[in-house]
């Protein structure tokens, strides 16, 4: 088993794309950046990473992009703004992980799995919250 892999929570949503979907990576990139991506996420669900950290920022999959595209300042370069980007914020808030954790695979895995699972509109809602509090810092989460 391999050391880390490290994801921000626009690749987390992604990923749980891949793993609960379709096992295919949707990108504009070119096809080596799919097929480098496509190998990343395998190794996650082969387990053959022991651990996942949640980062803010630059993670492995942005290293794939600049690596197979040639891209000096990858899109993802400033982190993850929450307001533009719907998917991640749901997908922080159903997996409930956390940006500056680090996860054994299995229990990121699962976690990932929640990403699919279907809540009633309260529930969401205050996860919703309780993510972007987590990953923001500005808002206190409601009691």
């Amino acid at each position: 088993m391999e050391g880390k892999i490290s994801l921000r929570a626009h690749h987390i949503a992604r990923f749980a794309e891949y793993y609960l979907e379709h096992r295919q990576v949707r990108s504009n990139y070119g096809d080596e950046f799919r097929s480098c991506t496509s190998s990343l996420y395998d190794r996650i669900i082969r387990r053959e990473a022991s651990r996942i950290e949640i980062i803010d920022g630059l993670d492995d999959v942005c290293q794939v992009c600049i690596k197979t595209t040639k891209r000096k300042q990858p899109s993802c370069e400033k982190g993850d703004e929450l307001q533009r980007d719907p998917s991640a914020l749901l997908a922080m808030a159903k997996s409930q992980l956390v940006v500056g954790q680090t996860y054994k695979v299995g229990e990121f895995l699962r976690r990932v799995e929640r990403i699919g699972e279907k809540y009633p509109q309260e529930k969401l809602l205050e996860m919703i919250r309780s993510a972007y509090c987590n990953m923001q810092g500005t808002l206190q989460p409601t009691p």
